[in-house]
């Protein structure tokens, strides 16, 4: 199966579109892989696991309740790192001061 990140080439109507990978899902028993397109269209891929293929699942009810279930189980706004503006600004300091002790005056023109 692709991980998420990679991409394939699907044919689709006689042109082979590159897709890129979202996430691998399960979904009712099935493995899926969710993918956009290069202008950013989502479509889902049914991946038979025995036979190591893929095939597009026409934008359907079963594809719309894939597409549900995927957005509830990744909620973007769950994010377990939430760095606020001020954590990423303190952290950028704490950096300073470390190069300040590690390096002279000479070798932190290098940076």
């Amino acid at each position: 199966m692709y991980s998420q990140g990679e991409s394939f080439f699907y044919e689709i109507n006689d042109d082979e579109v590159e897709f890129n990978v979202l996430a691998n899902i399960e979904y009712e028993d099935k493995e899926y892989i969710i993918a956009e397109n290069l202008e950013g269209d989502t479509f889902i891929f049914f991946y038979d696991d025995t036979e190591e293929n893929i095939e597009l699942v026409e934008f359907d009810v079963e594809a719309s309740e894939i597409i549900s279930y995927w957005k509830d189980e990744f909620d973007e706004d769950d994010s377990p790192v939430d760095l606020g503006d001020e954590d990423y600004y303190d952290r950028e300091d704490r950096l300073d001061t470390s190069i300040n002790d590690i390096y002279s005056d000479e070798e932190k023109g290098f940076f």
